[in-house]
């Protein structure tokens, strides 16, 4: 039956081209998760390491895990956040598992105006922080927040 065919031959091209999709989704979200890491595990400003203004060596060689997470957030009155990133966990070896991508959507509501793009690392401490992370249960956060800024961009 030639219509059964083509519908097939189309479900099957819009199945690989949504997974060639996801793997440069995938891809993408770990190369931006590596240069926040690197930026922040070895920060250099003005050509001078800076070690005030990364992550602390010792904090990385006690970690059992950790998140790395890029969320661009904004609106007017209504807002949206949308993110992805990865979750790594230290192997009983000491190295470091494969990368596992997560994702961040939210909203809300208020008196509120403007975007915002935020990297965020989280250093997980603990197997059941990793754990937590690893499965990839969904949260409700509610609460209230109130940022200020002025000044020039990047501030």
């Amino acid at each position: 039956d030639g219509a059964r065919a083509l519908h097939d031959a189309r479900f099957s091209v819009s199945r690989a081209t949504s997974n060639i999709t996801a793997i440069d989704w995938f891809y993408t979200t770990v190369v931006k998760a590596t240069k926040v890491l690197r930026s922040l595990a070895n920060p250099v400003i003005g050509g001078k390491y800076n070690p005030d203004k990364g992550i602390p060596r010792a904090a990385l060689r006690q970690a059992k895990g950790m998140v790395i997470l890029t969320t661009l957030a904004g609106g007017a009155v209504a807002s949206g956040m949308v993110g992805s990133g990865i979750v790594v966990a230290r192997l009983a070896d000491g190295s470091w598992s494969p990368p596992a991508g997560i994702a961040a959507i939210g909203g809300g509501l208020g008196v509120q105006l403007g975007a915002r793009n935020t990297s965020t690392v989280l250093i997980l401490f603990t197997e059941a922080s990793v754990r937590a992370f690893m499965r990839g249960s969904a949260q409700l956060k509610l609460g209230f927040d109130l940022a200020v800024a002025v000044g020039p961009v990047g501030r």
